[in-house]
């Protein structure tokens, strides 16, 4: 072990001489090594005849897909399997029959995703290093691979549900392909038809995400590089260069990160995820590795983006990227870039862990963006985790509020209404986060220092122009209004809280600690709308202080927010901007009108929906299907 390490640290120290030269090079082989320390320190708690019991099914499988990466320590996989096997429902009569206990301390089934990902690393393990596993564990693997596919068949989710959706998919495929059992490979074939076809109605649903689209990717390279059916294979490549297509127009170069709103992040300050594997491997950003790595499939060299995405996303500047991620109306996305900041909405909300308002402002990797978050925990920055979901795992999700939104161009205007009944919300805010590296802050036209001692703290009426400018760029904000579950004007403050994260903060309070009350409409209920306008190419002080003069000059045409409904306009640089939404009788909010209309595009640039033209070979490939072995 002493003389493995020992190598581990040579090895990382060459690698932090030149990361440029080895991750253009070997990024799989740099993984492999990245590895080795990882998988002796895991080594250690499993080896114990119980683990301990946070200890996860995935983290066991990725172990054993990891060995067998590196050509290290086979006589371990026995142990991992039979770990594996303990975990796994083997009960035929079982609702979860196949599925597997999400971590070694759970006492049941209670995440059926658990299967999706154990399955996803298996398949790789017995396609690419069948011949490696030791004989006598063969028959283990085999044995976990036939239950797992009874726990896949069993478990149903909707093409919404995109990154497990398409995992799903590419298990009963190759699996069904593995196994020789033909009505499970058509099986998948059949949901990959039905998936290419929504997408091709309604866009990718789970959109943007920096930690999901790094599972879709791995979901499609299983079926792109192991399928035996020609037609399948056309379908992955297809949704392949579709979602790196997405990636490219989204990426924000100077940051070199996935940019502006998206639908799920565990990252909200930076914007980082389970996709960084899949761009470092292909030289998209630079560092000697991607970060904290377990998982070494995405460093394959069978299917690669094309290069010209790269290229392009570095060199259209600027572009306006819009994209569908639904059937209803404000699913879907707008994202404006320029060379210095870029500014994204959501039309929609989708749900507890997405970044309906972002923007990314010029800065290296790490840069912490501008984003909006809903919050019930006193957690601002999405730094605390708390048990979520089936599973229980950890995670910083936050309130759902009706949200709408609405942009064009370097305006945007958006407005969240919390539902009182429905939340319970012992405390409750709203936060615009904003990099702290500002040079100039002004509030209603006066300038503000807030590094200044005893000054961490400015309040902010509502209707006052705020102004921060980040060297070329500016953004510009009025809250139009700000209310408390009680229905009075919440209180609003610019905070400076001496956070690590670099950032400040623009909070409306509303209403912590007081008692809820019966609401019955919608008018009443805790709410607040935003303007956002971002100023680009500001080289020098005339020209920021002409922009920031006609921000603050500017005043909304319209707010209106009464028992039946809320509207409001403001004046853009490019055109209005306005959304209306209704209350029903119990005082929940709807869409009603968007301007500028929402996209339909599967994928939009500069007005030309580009996603579309990609989907038509596997669209092709569904009308004119070939034989498959």
């Amino acid at each position: 072990m002493g003389g493995r390490l020992f190598i581990l640290v040579m090895i990382t120290s060459v690698l932090a001489a030149w990361p440029a030269l080895v991750t253009a090079q070997s990024p799989r082989d740099t993984v492999r090594l990245a590895e080795l320390d990882r998988q002796q320190r895991l080594w250690a708690n499993l080896a114990e005849s119980d683990p301990s019991e946070e200890v996860g099914c995935r983290e066991i499988m990725g172990h054993a897909l990891a060995l067998a990466e590196a050509r290290q320590n086979p006589e371990w996989l026995g142990r991992l399997f039979e770990l594996l096997a303990r975990m796994q429902d083997r009960d035929r009569q079982s609702k979860t029959f196949g599925n597997l206990r999400w971590r070694w301390g759970d006492t049941e089934v209670n995440d059926l995703n658990a299967v999706e990902f154990c399955l996803h690393d298996a398949l790789l393990l017995w396609k690419r290093h069948r011949d490696w596993i030791p004989a006598e564990v063969r028959p283990q693997v085999s044995m976990f691979i036939r239950y797992a596919m009874e726990g896949v068949r069993r478990h149903r989710v909707a093409a919404t549900y995109t990154n497990i959706a398409l995992t799903r998919t590419a298990n009963l495929i190759i699996v069904g392909e593995v196994l020789r059992r033909r009505d499970v490979a058509e099986e998948g074939e059949q949901r990959l038809d039905e998936l290419v076809s929504w997408t091709a109605a309604h866009g990718i649903r789970e959109c943007v995400s920096p930690t999901y689209y790094g599972v879709d990717i791995n979901a499609l390279m299983l079926i792109a590089t192991l399928s035996e059916s020609d037609r399948v294979r056309r379908q992955a490549d297809a949704l392949l260069k579709l979602f790196w297509t997405d990636i490219a127009l989204n990426w924000f170069p100077p940051s070199e990160r996935l940019g502006g709103a998206n639908s799920r992040t565990y990252d909200y300050l930076a914007g980082r995820g389970a996709l960084d594997w899949h761009l470092w491997s292909n030289d998209w950003f630079h560092s000697p590795t991607p970060g904290k790595s377990h998982r070494v499939e995405p460093y394959w060299h069978e299917w690669t983006p094309p290069a010209e995405l790269h290229a392009m996303s570095l060199q259209r500047v600027p572009r306006l990227v819009r994209q569908s991620w639904g059937d209803r109306l404000g699913q879907s996305r707008t994202y404006m870039l320029y060379r210095d900041i870029a500014l994204s909405t959501l039309s929609a909300g989708y749900g507890p862990e997405d970044v309906p308002l972002a923007i990314d402002i010029l800065g290296p990797r790490g840069t912490p963006r501008a984003f909006f978050r809903a919050d019930d925990r006193q957690n601002p920055y999405g730094m605390k985790k708390h048990a979520s979901g089936p599973g229980g795992q950890m995670k910083a999700t936050h309130p759902t509020p009706f949200w709408i939104g609405a942009q064009r161009s370097s305006d945007a205007l958006v407005m969240a209404i919390y539902d009182s009944k429905a939340d319970s919300l012992e405390e409750l805010q709203s936060h615009l986060v904003l990099p702290r590296k500002a040079q100039s802050i002004t509030i209603g036209g006066d300038p503000v220092d807030m590094s200044l001692d005893g000054n961490k703290k400015r309040s902010v009426l509502p209707g006052q122009a705020i102004v921060l400018r980040y060297g070329t760029a500016a953004v510009g904000l009025r809250v139009l209004t700000a209310a408390t579950r009680q229905g009075r004007t919440a209180s609003l403050a610019l905070i400076d809280d001496d956070n690590s994260y670099n950032c400040i903060r623009l909070t409306a309070e509303h209403g912590a600690g007081e008692p809820l009350r019966e609401i019955k409409t919608g008018a009443a209920d805790a709410n607040i709308a935003l303007w956002v306008r971002v100023g680009t190419n500001l080289a020098d002080e005339a020209s920021f202080q002409a922009w920031r003069k006609m921000f603050e000059d500017s005043q909304p045409t319209r707010i209106a927010i009464t028992a039946e409904g809320v509207a409001l306009e403001v004046p853009g640089l490019e055109g209005a901007v306005a959304l209306s939404a209704r209350f029903n009788s119990e005082g929940q909010a709807s869409a009603d009108r968007i301007i500028p209309e929402p996209s339909r595009s599967v994928l939009e640039l500069d007005g030309q929906d580009v996603g579309r033209t990609l989907l038509d070979a596997a669209i092709d490939s569904q009308a004119h299907p070939s034989k498959s072995p």
